[in-house]
């Protein structure tokens, strides 16, 4: 069963041309892994989520710093 993570990561990955190779290793995961997350078959952690959102904030469109999410948390 596809997720909206999985839709959502492999779009971001095809929106910065990367393979699924360049992409893992460009936030320290395996291949394998965003391969299982593109598919469905494994959800991404929250850790990965974060990496993700670390190294691509431009192409998310994120515009926040680390402070102000800092704030946010309980």
């Amino acid at each position: 069963m596809t997720s909206t993570y999985s839709i959502k990561i492999k779009k971001l990955r095809k929106s910065v041309r990367l393979t699924q190779e360049k992409f893992a290793k460009s936030i320290g995961i395996s291949r394998a892994t965003i391969g299982q997350i593109e598919q469905g078959r494994q959800n991404p952690t929250l850790i990965n989520l974060q990496l993700i959102i670390d190294n691509y904030k431009k192409a998310l469109g994120v515009k926040t710093n680390e402070s102000s999410i800092n704030s946010e948390l309980p």
